[in-house]
């Protein structure tokens, strides 16, 4: 996929974006089921969030969330939207293990 920082996005690219989001965020409903079962811990749904928390940053992942939120659990919305869009949370955690992979996947300027 091309930088999204110095050109466009293809067609292509933009739906090979959506569909990865797609399926990140369908994933973490997964474990929000999961944690509902108790088979996951609040803690470790929390790191899971942080994923959605870096996200919440970026313009493409809060429209494509504006836009699919409706097909996901109404349960896991309300989290999302509570928890992620609506939260004045640092984001430092996820920021810092991605920072630490590939620095250049942080926005510094």
């Amino acid at each position: 996929m091309k930088s999204q920082r110095k050109e466009e996005l293809t067609p292509e690219e933009r739906i090979q974006m959506v569909e990865r989001f797609f399926t990140i965020v369908r994933g973490l409903e997964g474990i929000w089921f999961q944690q509902q079962l108790a088979a996951v811990s609040q803690d470790q749904f929390d790191q899971h969030l942080d994923l959605l928390r870096w996200a919440r940053s970026l313009p493409e992942p809060r429209r494509m969330w504006a836009q699919l939120a409706p097909t996901f659990a109404p349960g896991f919305r309300e989290v999302v939207e509570s928890e992620v869009v609506g939260a004045d949370a640092p984001i430092s955690r996820m920021s810092k293990a991605l920072a630490a992979l590939d620095p250049e996947w942080i926005d510094r300027g």
